[in-house]
C-alpha cells in the first residue's frame, strides 16, 4: 500500500503534513485543460487521459521513477 502526503511548512515554521487521496485532482488542472479524468503514474508523475495508457506504461516499464527524499535512520519520528 502507498500513501502520498503533502508536507507544507509555514514561514513561522509550523508544519503539516496533508494525506493526497486523490493525486490527479490535486494537479490534473496544473497539467492539462483535458476536462475529462486523467491517471497519473505513482512512480513518475506523468498522465494519460485513459487508463488503458496508464497500464501500458507501467507494463512496458517505461516509467522513470522519481527520487523519494525519505529522513535519516534515528531521525524518521514526528512527535504531535
Amino acid at each position: 500500500m502507498m500513501v502520498n502526503l503533502l508536507y507544507l511548512e509555514g514561514p513561522n515554521k509550523k508544519s503539516h503534513y496533508c494525506w493526497i487521496k486523490n493525486i490527479s485532482r490535486l494537479v490534473g488542472s496544473q497539467l492539462t485543460k483535458h476536462d475529462g479524468a486523467i491517471h497519473i503514474c505513482d512512480g513518475c508523475l506523468v498522465f494519460f487521459r485513459e487508463e488503458s495508457g496508464l497500464q501500458k506504461h507501467i507494463s512496458k516499464g517505461d516509467c522513470q521513477k522519481i527520487c523519494t527524499m525519505l529522513p535519516e535512520p534515528g531521525n524518521n519520528f514526528l512527535q504531535f
